[in-house]
């Protein structure tokens, strides 16, 4: 709990709230802190699994985190 004297102490300091979601489900965003780490790292893997897919042609199927995310 703040007291009013703490209040009063710490006025000058502004606090801001960020969003970290691999969803990417906030609004008022075009993206959250995550997404891009998130889908970056989706294309990585994708890359890598469609070389070894092709060369033993084969079909992989991928799920990833992020529900409507990409």
């Amino acid at each position: 709990k703040i007291t009013k004297e703490d209040r009063e102490t710490y006025k000058h300091l502004n606090i801001a709230g960020l969003v970290g979601s691999i969803d990417n489900d906030f609004c008022g965003t075009d993206m959250t802190i995550g997404t891009d780490t998130a889908l970056h790292r989706i294309i990585e893997a994708v890359d890598a699994i469609a070389t070894t897919a092709l060369s033993h042609q084969r079909a992989f199927v991928l799920e990833v985190m992020g529900r409507h995310c990409g």
